[in-house]
């Protein structure tokens, strides 16, 4: 049983995916609100917010039990509650608010007259919620925003979408408020979301959610799946939590079961690349997140091997911040000496003034090398370059080159990650000798593209970002087959088992009545 809280209602062409997902993925309730039918504007107008409200109550008629609705408002139009009132007889059992809680002169006195009448109600509230590295959007709040509305309404209770987002900064904010609950949807599937949450609100606070069809289904629930919490605390953060918020008995579970298998889940099986080699991966310390696992090529080592990997292709995150390139990259190949599963990969950079001394260190003890553009914030096109492209491919050691790790929206602030664009991508495969070439981190815009313009047979992109997506893995495996993706799992910042997990259900190889795991 899943019930999830945090969906949206897509283009009617997209109903039956929606619905077949939730079959596929084993969601028995699915909590849909729409924010618009063309386009989600940030101040919506009254005409807007009810086509987007009939749109969603058109699609839980289609699976009556099995789909709920939450009525979309605008706090700043003086007739949401004529709004809300119609919602509630079409049918709505909770109020979602997005980004126009604030007025243009940054008061949010409107949000709190949504919210103690939804008190009054009885109904719950979910309000998106985001801590952004860059500026919030115009009437969007942050966790801080969120936690004091909810302290003053104690009455009504709050679910904070996204957790934030970025959780770790929300910490603190809703301990001492009990009407508050937190969703783990959006993003993509990090790993400690679900245990950090749990261990600061207990475990009756956290509810599954998604952001479909956004956001994969299989992603989102990977998260839950692989924390490292009791399997009971798992079933409440999956379902008995929401069920208990949302008021649902056991004759609307039994209604909701019954709708659920009705569905047809479409079932297509799609070609996937290796499921048992891993193209990123780290063994080291993180200097941002040392809490992480891996931090010795021998714990990977052993980490893979319980996972069922016959090898990763393993980058050093030490040597990735490194100075002294050659210095890093010597201990770290002394490091995975004799390992089995473990496949070291050299770091290079192509700036530094000695990059043909790192190039000749690389020799007999790497299975290839890594270059990192984002963290080191320069462009795979730049024509000063040229030469160290054409040496390393002299080399005959396959690159693997990372264009993103983690999430770029919640990047650490300090640092200046550069975004590889598709005109940049290539225009570099334009000019970029024969050779291997591996990139990591892509999402889907970026790599449909360059399959779609590029006919080189001698790249590959590796698809973790792929998966987080409902429709994008599929598309491309679809369109482009296997042969230029390969697997992924951005370990140790994803669980090793999550990427896999996730491509077998959006292909066709999983399904909800098999064994999870």
């Amino acid at each position: 049983m899943i019930i999830d809280i945090h969906t949206h209602v897509p283009a009617r062409s997209a109903w039956p995916l929606m619905l077949a997902e939730d079959r596929r993925n084993g969601v028995v309730v699915n909590v849909v609100s729409s924010l618009g039918a063309a386009g989600w504007p940030n101040y919506p107008t009254s005409e807007i917010v009810r086509e987007a409200n009939e749109l969603a109550a058109a699609f839980a008629a289609t699976a009556p039990g099995h789909v709920l609705w939450f009525c979309y408002l605008n706090p700043q139009l003086p007739d949401w509650p004529e709004e809300l009132a119609a919602c509630r007889q079409q049918g709505a059992v909770g109020i979602k608010l997005w980004t126009s809680l604030r007025d243009a002169g940054g008061e949010s006195a409107a949000c709190d007259a949504v919210a103690e009448r939804a008190g009054e109600l009885g109904l719950p509230v979910l309000i998106h919620t985001w801590n952004r590295t860059d500026p919030n959007l115009p009437g969007e709040f942050n966790s801080a925003d969120f936690a004091a509305l909810a302290r003053n309404h104690p009455r009504t209770r709050f679910i904070a979408a996204h957790a934030g987002a970025n959780w770790r900064q929300a910490q603190g904010l809703y301990t001492d408020l009990p009407n508050v609950w937190v969703d783990v949807c959006g993003g993509y599937p990090q790993r400690g979301m679900v245990e950090d949450l749990v261990a600061e609100l207990g475990p009756g606070r956290v509810l599954y959610g998604s952001d479909a069809l956004g956001r994969s289904l299989a992603s989102q629930i990977a998260k839950v799946e692989f924390a490292a919490v009791p399997a009971e605390v798992k079933e409440q953060v999956l379902w008995r939590n929401a069920a208990a918020l949302l008021k649902l008995d056991s004759a609307a579970l039994v209604r909701a079961e019954a709708a659920y298998r009705a569905l047809d889940p479409l079932a297509e099986e799609l070609p996937l690349p290796d499921l048992a080699v891993d193209h990123f991966c780290y063994a080291g310390r993180w200097p941002f997140r040392p809490e992480l696992p891996g931090r010795t090529p021998g714990e990977v080592e052993a980490a893979l091997g319980e996972a069922g990997f016959d090898q990763a292709y393993v980058a050093d995150a030490e040597s990735v911040f490194a100075y002294d390139v050659l210095a890093a990259n010597a201990r770290f190949g002394a490091a995975c000496a004799g390992l089995r599963r473990v496949r070291p990969l050299a770091m290079v950079a192509p700036f530094a003034p000695n990059w043909r001394a790192q190039l000749a260190g690389v020799a007999g003890s790497f299975a290839g090398v890594v270059a990192h553009p984002y963290f080191h914030d320069w462009r795979l096109d730049d024509p000063a370059y040229g030469d160290f492209w054409q040496e390393l491919a002299a080399t005959g050691l396959p690159v693997w080159i990372n264009l993103c790790t983690e999430d770029w929206r919640l990047r650490l602030r300090g640092t200046s990650p550069h975004q590889t664009t598709t005109d940049e991508l290539l225009a570099f495969l334009a000019s970029a000798p024969p050779y291997r070439y591996v990139f990591q981190g892509a999402a889907a815009p970026l790599v449909a593209a360059v399959l779609a313009k590029s006919d080189r047979q001698d790249i590959a992109f590796e698809i973790s970002r792929l998966g987080d997506t409902t429709a994008a893995l599929p598309a491309i495996c679809r369109q482009y087959g296997a042969s230029r993706l390969v697997l992924g799992t951005e370990y140790p910042f994803r669980d090793l088992r999550t990427v896999r997990w996730t491509s077998e259900y959006l292909c066709g190889k999983r399904m909800a009545n098999q064994e999870r795991h």
